[in-house]
């Protein structure tokens, strides 16, 4: 009987969340039974074998693997525990709790994907971190898309739903639109169908100007997968001033897509990007916490000189395009391996 392999996961409206999915396919492709689990099924829109939190306990033998995802089912780990080693929790920091402490020495291993969350759960006395970059499994690497001097600079914030407290900071990207003065680039700003409330705010209070700066595109709608992938590729500069990131996937997906992006100073952001070399990461400064997740804001001339030198700069942006490959291959190579090995012991 092949060993069972199952994915605990709040994330499954459209699909898997990226993090799920790329162990939901190196497990498939090496030939185990993969489970998706939660407490219900709810709108679940793919074809997946399912089952309910509530039978996790018994579905589960000695050596099948569970992996949790930012949440775990605490009543069932307790008791699978007692007779499986083979617990995993993959967590992003904004959703890492203190009270959970017991709970998390339960895990054989807890995957976070910034060395700031390293640090932090080190210093909580858990001794079961291990630190790994993430991988998107529904991305390819791209041929970098390179520019000639005549070209408008095509420029995204991909901003999905804004987040909490405005996370991907739609009003720093807003401002640096007002304050640069040319007319040699593109502005897009794409959100999803449903923005929150902080997000919807700060777009309401500047949708007239927008939509009278000629520069400037809004799309506020979700695509297909596929169409998203070509959509992104279409770029040549990346725009995430995120104030906090649990890891930062749009900026993965630009590095997949081979567009450098502008981001700032801070963990996760700088261990994606390196500065200089795939992207810009601007200094910032602290201005908040989300439980022990800090939370930070770039100065807006901060972010005006370094965008405006970058954009003036077409052979160093053409050289960013052609580096963003190289961190991307290691992570895959490092993230593939790592996994592989576990699921195969």
């Amino acid at each position: 009987m092949n060993k069972k392999i199952v994915l605990y996961t709040p994330w499954m409206e459209q699909g898997l969340s990226y993090d799920a999915k790329a162990i939901y396919d190196i497990a498939n492709k090496n030939g185990f039974d993969v489970y998706i689990s939660y407490r219900t099924k709810r709108k679940i829109k793919w074809d997946c074998k399912f089952i309910p939190e509530n039978k996790l306990t018994e579905f589960l033998n000695q050596d099948d693997l569970l992996f949790c995802f930012e949440v775990l089912p605490q009543k069932q780990i307790q008791q699978i525990a007692k007779s499986n080693s083979n617990l995993y929790l993959m967590i992003n920091f904004e959703y890492y709790d203190t009270r959970l402490i017991e709970f998390y020495k339960l895990f054989k291993t807890i995957f976070v994907k910034s060395q700031f969350a390293y640090k932090e759960c080190q210093e909580d006395g858990l001794n079961n971190i291990k630190y790994l970059q993430w991988i998107l499994s529904d991305f390819t690497l791209s041929k970098e898309r390179l520019l000639d001097n005549s070209k408008k600079i095509k420029v995204l914030f991909n901003g999905g739903t804004g987040g909490h407290l405005d996370r991907r900071n739609l009003e720093a990207v807003l401002n640096l639109i007002a304050k640069y003065p040319d007319d040699d680039v593109e502005f897009v700003i794409k959100m999803a169908s449903k923005i929150k409330r902080w997000s919807n705010r700060i777009l309401n209070k500047n949708i007239k100007s927008l939509k009278k700066d000629s520069r400037v595109e809004i799309i506020i709608q979700n695509y297909d997968r596929n169409d998203y992938k070509q959509f992104i590729k279409s770029f040549d500069i990346n725009l995430a001033p995120s104030k906090f990131e649990g890891y930062g996937l749009t900026l993965l997906e630009a590095m997949y897509a081979r567009v450098p992006t502008i981001t700032i100073d801070s963990p996760p952001m700088n261990e994606i990007i390196i500065n200089e070399e795939s992207g810009i990461c601007m200094p910032c400064n602290q201005i908040g916490l989300i439980n022990k997740q800090p939370i930070f804001q770039v100065d807006d001339s901060m972010f005006l000189d370094v965008f405006t030198l970058l954009v003036k700069d077409k052979k160093k942006l053409n050289q960013m395009k052609k580096n963003t490959s190289k961190n991307i291959t290691e992570m895959i190579n490092t993230f593939t391996n790592h996994i592989e090995n576990i699921i195969n012991d």
